[in-house]
């Protein structure tokens, strides 16, 4: 009784363990990017720093939404649920998220225009539309590519030492 439970518990510290590791590199990826991509408008827009504010409030913004796409994504929480499952639940707690960062960095300064509303939500149509379509048109067909190769190496082990008399003539 004890052993399984002790499985349990490695097994859980190991997903655990994954999902920390997950946190850590999304954090750091979307902070990368996010600070390189400041960096570059501010020096065609003529300003020569970023100020600490902005840096944390970027790594705030990062760090959340790297624990929202582990939890998302990720099997430690969600373990029998699909991609668009997933994706929903992404969006669902990542959009505040975003746009409370865009208040906080001053990318959107007052409640927004008609147009920044209408830019921000085609954005983000058109990028959960490309997901879903990379899902359904490449993933899952990669998916059944995979499971029939498997299948037919799984065949081959089987088979694997059986001869048939014509092929030892």
């Amino acid at each position: 009784m004890k052993s399984r439970e002790k499985m349990r518990r490695t097994e859980t510290l190991g997903r655990v363990s994954e999902m920390l590791k997950i946190i850590r590199n999304a954090a750091s990826f979307v902070f990368t990017w996010l600070c390189a991509l400041a960096v570059i408008f501010s020096l065609i827009g003529g300003r020569k720093e970023l100020g600490v504010a902005f840096l944390l409030k970027t790594l705030g913004f990062s760090m959340a939404t790297a624990i929202i796409f582990a939890a998302a994504f990720g099997k430690v929480l969600i373990r029998n649920k699909g991609f668009v499952f997933r994706l929903n639940l992404f969006l669902i707690f990542f959009l505040p998220v975003e746009i409370w960062w865009l208040y906080a960095v001053g990318i959107f300064a007052t409640a927004g225009s008609i147009r920044q509303w209408m830019l921000f939500g085609i954005l983000v149509l058109i990028l959960y539309l490309t997901c879903l379509f990379l899902d359904v048109f490449y993933f899952r067909k990669q998916g059944e590519k995979y499971t029939y190769e498997l299948k037919e190496y799984q065949e081959r082990r089987l088979n694997y030492g059986k001869y048939n008399e014509e092929d030892v003539k």
